[in-house]
């Protein structure tokens, strides 16, 4: 027999009694199956794979090995994957049929997405497909703001090199990004238990194995030509002292080291704080070697800086355990304001408001001189319009001309030419400076400047004062330095590989899922300070998009536990379209009961050994993942949740879970429908009465298996403090020494 795609059910086993189970299986299976062996080949589905992504194959597709017994083959890449293709037969849920398809798993060599298709064995013709790359864009809105401060840092400090286990250069946690903290000389940042040789560390031996940013939990590299392998990586030396110079007002190229640093340290720490949690490794988390301890290794993240695949992005890629996840982190275009800083003389010295060209260099780097008024032989004679009659005068300047009628290309070109650095163009329309249009080959940097600003030039040059000016037209933002959007794809590999197990990695591909959500939420939680309130409105993905601390972000609502500020609940779900929107009213319900328990418990920043409101929330939110059904809706996570707190903490926080979820809609008297649809909950706002009056304990209710059904069997032991899962597979044939009879 064959496995069913996403038939797997969890199972909480304590002192030897099921204490929960969440079912997905597909009763009397085998009844209902439209066949047994294909009638296409799995060469055939390959093909039909490709047809259907509407790409060629451009390279011969070879066999390269196949398990007959359980119809498993791998393929050669065809010149469309950057790996092998695996094929592999199963059944897929139609009703009330399962209908024989060909898994046909695609890793594409252009591009970022994961690809696992479908195909009728009977005949090639598309059934599903899902993605294993989840893409969160942050390109929603145009605003600006500026960094906390302007860093130049030395270009080394001297330090202890004598320290084997890492000192790096970064924003540390946790702060959320370089518009909420400064940043800050970071060593021995690791947690011994989650990374106990450090973070350079592969063989499990003392003593580190790279001294670049690589280790057993994350590959940092950049991938600027988008090839989805390995590039240039920082290297810090037998000391692993990775301190490297940072200049916001550079191109992101020129502080490239620095922000492969940040990305190496980020994956890091979430990776330790979250195996404190329990994303261990037999629950699946990402590492190449994992010491003895369970789970398959050979898997850490390939963190992949300034990805040249694309703009305004960022995403996260998560095959099953045992294969390597992969972060892909772009650069966003123009969300910084121009600025002009006039330095000299003091009367007028300060920042003014500028706007960039559309044309010339795509990435200059920061101008600064000493500014000259461009002069031409026809009035007005500061336009630059004609010919010049004081060339000799601009080279190696920054030449200030006026606007006119003929065209700003003409105008900088003319100016280039005569020697000029940089151009100011003064707005003489009145008003603020907007984007100059044009063309030509013009190679250096020109911005447009208001005339109340262009007057104060051009008085203080007239009395005799050198003015000296500089500024930026870096249009780029690097997202490597951003803990919050590194925290939040990172989300994306906890969230599939906890949901429905390790083994899986496609259970979140419903309608009605929580996944991106739980990314925001880990990004928020992981960023809370001391001193933060529920209220406060946190924004996600403010300093991609440039704004400030107190911005909108990309999500219609900023997160807080103030409904006037967020006031989204468990209805809204009908009227949000796409993943992102749906997923906000998961966090904002999650994140409600984080400052519950914060406001109960306490909050401590000590995430590894800490256990006020802010760690049992981490761990209930976790175990949740872990408990909850394959294809969770909003309330099977809800259950979830609540089963994690009866197991955990003997039910310590129950009302206060039911009191979160019921003000959010997902009440007692909540009905979920199918977590395949989106448009068929309805919301409740009522509390269980046993949080309304003293009532009895339930008695605990047991499982019974079914005579006949097929699926995966996700079973969890919490006998221990640390739970442990069995995975029982039925009908695919599977065998290995993790499984156990039933």
């Amino acid at each position: 027999g064959w496995s069913v795609y996403n038939a797997v059910s969890s199972m909480a086993i304590r002192e030897g009694k099921v204490v929960h189970f969440a079912n997905r299986f597909h009763a009397n299976a085998l009844a209902k199956a439209n066949a047994s062996l294909p009638a296409i080949s799995a060469e055939n589905a390959v093909r039909a794979a490709a047809e259907h992504l509407e790409i060629p194959l451009t390279q011969p597709l070879s066999l390269l090995s196949k398990e007959e017994s359980k119809q498993v083959y791998r393929f050669s890449n065809a010149g469309i994957a950057d790996r092998d293709i695996e094929v592999k037969l199963m059944y897929v849920a139609e009703g009330e049929i399962l209908r024989l398809a060909w898994n046909v798993n695609i890793s594409l060599a252009k591009g970022a997405d994961w690809w696992n298709i479908r195909v009728d064995a009977a005949n090639g013709t598309f059934l599903e497909k899902n993605n294993w790359t989840q893409h969160c864009s942050f390109d929603k809105k145009e605003n600006a703001c500026e960094h906390k401060q302007p860093f130049i840092a030395p270009a080394k400090t001297l330090l202890d090199t004598t320290s084997l286990t890492g000192t790096y250069h970064v924003f540390p946690y946790p702060g959320e990004a370089p518009n909420f903290t400064d940043r800050g000389l970071v060593t021995d940042a690791h947690l011994p238990e989650a990374s106990p040789f450090a973070w350079h560390d592969t063989n499990g031996q003392e003593g580190a194995e790279y001294t670049i940013t690589r280790g057993n939990n994350v590959y940092a590299y950049e991938d600027s030509a988008a090839q989805n392998m390995p590039g240039y990586s920082p290297d810090g030396g037998p000391g692993l002292v990775f301190d490297f110079p940072l200049n916001f007002d550079k191109i992101p190229h020129a502080n490239q080291d620095a922000a492969i640093t940040n990305l190496f340290y980020a994956n890091n720490v979430i990776h330790d704080i979250l195996y404190q949690h329990g994303f261990t490794e037999v629950a699946g988390n990402f590492q190449q070697n994992n010491y003895g301890k369970g789970g398959e290794d050979s898997d850490y993240v390939r963190a992949e800086a300034q990805d040249g695949f694309g703009t305004n992005n960022a995403n996260f890629s998560t095959p099953p355990d045992g294969d390597r996840g992969r972060m892909q982190m772009f650069l966003w275009t123009n969300p910084r304001p121009t600025k002009l800083r006039i330095d000299a003389p003091a009367a007028i010295a300060g920042t003014y408001l500028a706007a960039k060209s559309g044309f010339g260099p795509p990435k200059p780097d920061p101008v600064s001189g000493v500014v000259a008024v461009a002069m031409d032989s026809v009035a007005p004679f500061t336009d630059a319009c004609e010919g010049l009659v004081n060339a000799p005068d601009l080279a190696g300047k920054i030449v200030l001309a006026d606007h006119n009628t003929c065209a700003f290309s003409a105008q900088v070109l003319a100016l280039q030419e005569a020697g000029a650095i940089g151009v100011l163009i003064v707005n003489n329309t009145g008003g603020n400076p907007y984007t100059m249009i044009g063309s030509g080959a013009v190679t250096i940097p020109a911005v447009m400047i208001s005339k109340a600003a262009g007057d104060s030039i051009q008085a203080q040059i007239a009395a005799g004062n050198e003015v000296s000016v500089s500024f930026s037209t870096v249009p780029q933002l690097d997202v490597s330095f951003d803990n919050g959007v590194i925290t939040h794809e990172y989300g994306h590999g906890l969230s599939n590989r906890l949901t429905g197990g390790p083994s899986q990695a496609g259970c979140l591909d419903n309608s009605e899922q929580g996944g991106e959500g739980w990314s925001d939420w880990l990004a928020l939680i992981m960023s809370i300070e001391q001193g933060d309130t529920g209220v406060d409105p946190r924004g996600i993905g403010t300093y991609v998009l440039g704004e400030p601390v107190s911005g909108g972000g990309i999500r219609r609502y900023r997160y807080s536990t103030d409904m006037t500020i967020n006031p989204q609940d468990y209805g809204d779900v009908k009227t949000s379209d796409g993943v992102h929107a749906k997923g906000e009213i998961w966090c904002t319900t999650i994140w409600d009961l984080t400052w519950r328990l914060i406001e109960s418990e306490g909050f401590d920043p000590d995430w590894a050994y800490g256990t006020a409101g802010n760690n049992i929330a981490m761990r209930l939110v976790l175990e949740g993942m872990r408990l909850q059904p394959c294809r969770p809706g909003y309330l099977d996570a809800r259950d979830a949740i609540l089963a994690a707190d009866a197991l955990l903490y003997n039910n310590a926080h129950q009302c206060l879970i039911w009191e979160a979820f019921a003000r959010r809609g997902m009440g007692k008297d909540a009905v979920q429908g199918s977590s395949d649809e989106d448009n068929d909950q309805e919301e409740g706002f009522l509390l269980p009465n046993l949080c309304l009056t003293a009532t009895a304990p339930p008695v605990a209710a047991f499982f019974t298996a079914p005579n006949s059904c097929i699926g995966t069997f996700h079973f969890l032991d919490q006998s221990t403090d640390l739970p442990q899962y069995w995975y029982w597979n039925f009908g695919d044939g599977a065998t290995s020494t993790a499984e156990k009879p039933w």
